[in-house]
């Protein structure tokens, strides 16, 4: 057995365990972060008119305050964050595809296979991003 045959497995083994620990704490952070909303909210009835109609209120006991917190709390961990992750992981991937294209360029690779592969893959990483802005913000 090669020695980098043991460390790339180990690499491999560190990477996944890296991957599923943080997908682990995406999804608890996914299922404890509405709780403080779905807690605060209680049914609310006014009058004997609303009682007797069997139409109910749905009210929260936050104040107006901590409810606008919450809500920025929300927007920030939810939209900018993500955002501003995917932005900077796509701003490396272009910055690596350029790079990647001026060392094959110095290796007297084809010029014109390496502009359309690097064309491409920044259309596509530019579609990705404009694509999360649209849907996930409220244009």
């Amino acid at each position: 057995m090669d020695v980098r045959e043991t460390a790339r497995r180990y690499n491999d083994q560190v990477k996944l365990a890296l991957v599923l620990s943080y997908i682990s704490v995406l999804w608890i952070f996914a299922i404890l972060f509405p709780l403080p909303m779905s807690s605060s909210l209680f049914v609310h009835n006014r009058t004997r008119a609303a009682l007797a109609s069997g139409v109910s209120e749905c009210r929260s006991s936050w104040t107006p305050g901590e409810l606008s917190r919450y809500v920025q709390l929300k927007f920030a961990c939810a939209f900018l964050l993500p955002s501003l992750i995917t932005c900077t992981f796509s701003f490396r991937l272009i910055l690596f595809l350029h790079r990647w294209s001026m060392r094959s360029r110095r290796l007297s690779l084809s010029h014109r296979s390496l502009n359309v592969y690097k064309r491409r893959a920044t259309t596509l990483v530019l579609l990705i991003i404009i694509s999360f802005f649209v849907l996930w913000s409220s244009l």
